[in-house]
């Protein structure tokens, strides 16, 4: 189920207090959910969770109590995977959000009623008619079943815990934490899958800092040292206060270690206090409450193969009066590298204000490049480039000599890491020594004399020390592509996420991976690259840019920065490789079909490709009708997407209503919610609908041709795919409906007699989608 089902708590609403009812019954609510036969799965969950013993014991507990069919509704594996033991403590969070520390009867209910859970997190009721939670879930009979303990009411839907930004957003003493998460762009971390532990300090916490360091923190410049700090204060395993002693330590997802130093109170890096509240389970994670924002330590030395700690400043003599291109201007040793920065348009970067450190190569450095590279670099048409290797030498924070360790890694302010492998002498990248001058202050942070010029990793190399692109590794390699991305060029690559490939069609990216379908698995992924640098502040509205697979790109949004009305570029972004820049993105691109050549599938035979909406296939241009509008592009593309996004139930908020003729949908199903369309029962009024009313008006459109189509004319193949979508619905899923397809229509979808050729394209398109539906 949807994380974002949870509403908002209701001002209006107050926690419920117990009724008046009978007596309580004689088992406990353990025991009438082992009895129940419908409550089998619910029983082996609290059995696998350890709450056998919560719910047996004394209490005046209210447990929504979800049916063996809300358990078998849930995504295949879900249920198996929560029962293991290594996900206890994800188990117990959901379950809890099933309880109420308080007895609440079905005649307590009213709408927006919203009621604490024994975890923290709240519930809803948002509707009495009939009895609803969280907009999810309906209070079914049996309900009002008194235990020993307390009372069980039925539910025909699992709830899921909010997120824990979500949770933070619901609370009022975390308000710095999350415009710090926001600036930091977790957010969406945050907000999605995970085990995270989120120590999370108070408000009166980041006020106790020295005087105006949040708002520093908060500044778009101090972004890597914010990221820094937060990533400090969540762990990547779910821990609970139960599993805390005297000295454990665990890792962050910083990369620098935590202690309990104390366990009354239970305190973090005698630091910090562990306050209430804490063990609030949500969707994803634990949340403890700090009443203290935890430094990362700068001498903590992670292993070189994991994590890496972000080096913090160090408490140094005041900062000198000069900035860092000053003291580069002054510095006649420092002559080229003032030309580079100056030529790199870096000079009010490293003017302004700010925390960096930078590795700064003397003139004799920059000498020992090849002939001609100095030159090279220099001219206006390689600014992207030089810019790429100079941010590859400046770190977002200050370290100073002292704070050197061997392995230490640091990311630098462009993305790709620095890592210290000696400090005898002090040495970066196995590369190049530190030497004098070293931490010379400035006023916007310290310099570090080196004696090579630090070369940013490639491409190739800079993916492999991230954790996100396996996928994206694995086709390069299998395309062969690998030398072409490891060597020289001035390329931009949009990498698409492991997340991205994983929402391709089931199979998709095992098949592109087979030797045979390589030429196809080319064009794909050299439909990701330009063969000139692009960085964000290049991008503008409808720019098309010719990728290296020979077909164009354009930029269809700027907020978000979107390409082809389907690719969002997502951080990381503007990553300098020595080769070219990285940005992420989050789908990943389909060539047009007249680019990409046809996979072989097992069987030898060559068969269409299907092609996810919203990549290049673009709708046909659109005849004039006399007569009167038939739907419109962006009406027919908003239901296509919809349908999409239910097909693998990813449900957006908004009513799922088609925006067809002005004509109400059949039987009254006029705003047909995403979970109606997942519901054989509620759907079959509104396919047969929205059906019949789609296909009339395709036919009025055929019949207003010149000369008159019959049969239907589809106007566009999104019209057509969505026709074509509605009919599997009804032929293929709701086998029992009385609503039938006339034949010639039947026909006119098969023999494709519109002047467009519409359906004809469209069947690949909808290939996915339909397949999609039937799995349901």
């Amino acid at each position: 189920p949807p994380s974002d089902t949870t509403p908002e708590p209701s001002t209006a609403s107050a926690t419920p207090q117990p009724s008046t009812q009978p007596a309580p019954g004689s088992d406990s609510i353990y025991e009438i959910a082992k009895a129940t036969p419908d409550f089998s799965t619910l029983t082996a969950a609290i059995e696998a969770a350890d709450l056998v013993e919560t719910l047996s014991g004394p209490g005046t507990f209210t447990v929504f109590a979800p049916n063996n069919a809300a358990f078998a509704a849930l995504p295949d594996g879900t249920v198996e995977d929560l029962l293991k033991p290594e996900n206890k403590a994800q188990l117990q969070a959901i379950l809890k959000y099933h309880v109420l520390p308080v007895e609440v009867f079905s005649k307590d209910l009213t709408e927006g009623l919203t009621a604490a859970t024994v975890d923290g997190p709240s519930v809803t009721v948002t509707s009495v008619t009939p009895p609803t939670i969280n907009d999810a879930s309906e209070i079914i009979n049996p309900l009002d079943v008194a235990a020993s303990n307390g009372v069980v009411h039925t539910i025909d839907a699992v709830l899921t815990p909010p997120t824990l930004y979500a949770y933070l957003g619901t609370l009022g003493d975390y308000s710095t934490l999350l415009a710090a998460i926001d600036a930091a762009d977790l957010k969406d971390t945050l907000n999605g899958a995970g085990t995270f532990t989120l120590f999370a300090p108070t408000d009166a916490a980041f006020a106790a800092l020295p005087d105006g360091t949040v708002e520093d923190l908060l500044k778009p410049e101090n972004k890597d040292q914010l990221v820094a700090i937060l990533t400090y204060h969540v762990l990547g395993t779910e821990v609970t206060s139960a599993d805390l002693t005297l000295n454990l330590k665990a890792t962050t997802v910083n990369g620098a270690e935590i202690e309990i130093t104390s366990l009354d109170p239970p305190t973090i890096n005698d630091a910090s206090e562990i306050v209430p509240p804490l063990d609030v389970g949500a969707s994803n994670g634990y949340l403890h409450t700090i009443d203290a924002v935890l430094i990362p330590p700068s001498d903590t030395t992670p292993e070189p193969s994991t994590a890496s700690a972000t080096p913090q400043p160090s408490t140094q003599p005041a900062p000198g009066s000069d900035s860092i291109y000053e003291i580069a201007k002054a510095t006649p040793d420092f002559s080229t590298l003032t030309a580079a920065i100056e030529a790199a348009d870096l000079v009010e970067t490293l003017s302004g204000p700010g925390t960096f450190t930078v590795f700064a190569p003397n003139n004799a450095a920059f000498a020992a490049l090849p002939d001609g590279t100095v030159e090279a670099l220099l001219l206006p048409e390689n600014k992207a480039q030089l810019q790429a290797i100079l941010k590859y030498h400046v770190l977002p924070v200050e370290v100073f000599s002292k704070d050197l360790t061997e392995g230490l890694t640091a990311a630098t302010v462009d993305g790709p890491s620095v890592t210290v492998t000696s400090v005898t002498p002090p040495t970066i990248n196995d590369a190049s020594e530190i030497i004098n001058p070293l931490d010379v202050a400035a006023s916007n942070g310290v310099v570090h004399t080196i004696d090579a010029v630090l070369t940013p990793p490639t491409l190739y190399a800079y993916l492999g020390t991230l954790g996100d692109y396996s996928t994206l590794l694995a086709a390069i390699d299998a395309a062969d592509l690998k030398d072409t991305l490891n060597g020289a060029g001035t390329f931009t690559l949009f990498a698409p996420t492991d997340a991205a490939f994983a929402a391709l069609p089931d199979g998709t990216v095992e098949d592109l991976l087979k030797p045979e379908n390589k030429d196809q698995l080319v064009a794909i992924l050299t439909y990701h690259v330009l063969g000139t640098e692009v960085t964000s502040a290049d991008l503008t509205l409808n720019l098309k840019a010719t990728t290296v697979n020979g077909a164009e790109i354009e930029i269809t949004s700027l907020d978000p920065p979107t390409i082809n009305d389907a690719s969002e570029i997502v951080p990381p972004l503007d990553v300098g490789a020595s080769n070219g820049y990285l940005h992420t993105i989050d789908a990943v691109l389909i060539p047009p079909s007249d680019t990409t050549p046809q996979p072989t599938p097992a069987g030898g035979s060559t068969q269409p490709t299907a092609m996810p909406h919203g990549g290049s296939m673009q709708p046909a241009a659109q005849p004039t009708v006399p007569g009167g509008p038939c739907m419109t592009d962006a009406d027919a593309e908003a239901s296509v997407a919809t349908l999409e996004a239910c097909a693998a139930r990813e449900c957006p908020d908004t009513d799922f209503n088609l925006k067809l003729k002005d004509a109400p949908n059949q039987k009254g199903c006029a705003s047909a919610t995403c979970d109606d369309v997942l519901d054989c029962k509620k759907n079959k009024n509104w396919a047969c609908g929205n059906y019949h009313k789609l296909r009339k008006a395709n036919e009025e459109c055929g019949a207003a041709r010149d000369p008159p189509v019959s049969g239907g004319a589809c106007t566009t193949e999104l019209e057509a795919a969505e026709i074509c979508v509605l009919e599997a619905l009804i032929n293929d899923y709701y086998t029992d409906l009385t609503c039938t397809v006339p034949p010639e229509y039947i026909a006119d979808l098969s023999d494709c007699k519109n002047s467009d050729g519409a359906c004809r394209t469209a069947a690949a398109g909808v290939a996915a989608m339909v397949a999609a539906f039937a799995a349901l």
